[in-house]
């Protein structure tokens, strides 16, 4: 992710988290298939030290917004207990690959939500 895209996310000064997240739409159901949380080790101070990264199947097709518009209701609605506005899809709307923005949450407190979700729903997760 480039500082300058980082910034301008930033620039309103409100809690949030970004979450990069591979979808794979059209699936059976909703679930989280891998979670990983990865430090970054280089000297770039501007970007987050911390970054979750997230595999998804999403069961609607990727058509007319649906996949986007079901994964922000899967992770607001199922996953972080919040509301669907405090959750965006910054970049890949028309991709698999995607970076997601979750207002009012910090990374430790998303991951934290995760891992319970995960605990209670998803105990085959993979490298988790």
């Amino acid at each position: 992710m480039s500082r300058r895209f980082f910034a301008k996310v930033m620039k309103n000064d409100k809690i949030f988290t970004l979450i990069h997240a591979k979808i794979t739409p059209g699936q059976a159901k909703n679930k989280i298939t891998n979670i990983e949380y990865i430090t970054d080790t280089s000297e770039d101070t501007d970007l987050p030290e911390r970054q979750l990264h997230f595999q998804l199947m999403i069961s609607e097709e990727p058509t007319n917004n649906k996949a986007n518009k079901e994964l922000i209701k899967y992770l607001a609605d199922d996953i972080f207990d919040i509301d669907q506005a405090d959750i965006k899809v910054l970049r890949g709307k028309e991709s698999r690959n995607k970076i997601i923005r979750v207002d009012g949450l910090t990374q430790l407190q998303a991951f934290e939500k995760v891992e319970q979700f995960c605990y209670i729903y998803n105990s085959d997760i993979k490298d988790y």
